[in-house]
């Protein structure tokens, strides 16, 4: 009975291991290391700026995505394609570290506020699965997990993790996205990512 314990034991943890790759990448200007384990469907990955309409408002981005859904890199505020599904994670942080606001904090009932009132808007559902505070590798994460459509005409609604923190006073945002016809084990799949993130200088 041991015997068969440890090799069950041991058949999940490589399970884990298989099913997931450690990736190492670094922010704009090599500001920060960031380590995490990426599912392995997650196959590309980009590294772009989203321009806004202020030179404040640019987001840098970098993103994990899986090569057989399409490769959206947005830019601007309006967003001419809606794909039909997705999967993905993506980094996101200011583009000018002067524009920062180091005393900023993220208020998730306000975030969740904005996204229903942005649904009844659109005319989309909106579903809030939880809203938590964690810390993970001595980072403190505020987490939004909700499920929408996060744009009008999506084929799939979008399951969304949305996890914020804060690093040596600069805004970090972490997102996962599933949008297709099966994105059972989405979230506990990707809260495990999530758990392997590393943030180094």
């Amino acid at each position: 009975m041991t015997i068969c314990t440890v090799v069950v034991i041991i058949s999940c943890e490589n399970s884990k291991i298989t099913d997931s790759r450690p990736e190492i990448f670094f922010l704009q200007d090599s500001l920060f290391r960031i380590e995490i384990n990426v599912p392995m469907e997650l196959d590309s990955f980009n590294t772009w700026v989203d321009y806004d309409d202020t030179s404040c408002g640019h987001l840098r981005k970098y993103r994990f995505s899986n090569s057989n859904y399409p490769i959206i890199q947005e830019s601007g505020f309006i967003h001419k394609t809606s794909p039909d599904s997705s999967y993905r994670l993506t980094f996101s942080h200011i583009d000018n570290y002067n524009c920062q606001d180091s005393t900023w904090k993220v208020d998730l009932k306000g975030v969740v506020k904005g996204l229903e009132l942005r649904s009844k808007m659109d005319s989309v559902q909106f579903r809030l699965i939880s809203l938590d505070k964690v810390e993970i590798n001595k980072l403190t994460f505020d987490i939004l997990t909700f499920k929408t459509d996060l744009l009008p005409r999506q084929k799939y609604q979008s399951i969304l993790i949305w996890g914020f923190t804060k690093v040596n006073g600069i805004d970090l945002k972490v997102e996962y996205e599933c949008a297709n016809k099966n994105c059972d084990s989405f979230i506990d799949k990707m809260n495990e990512s999530l758990k392997s993130l590393r943030v180094t200088k």
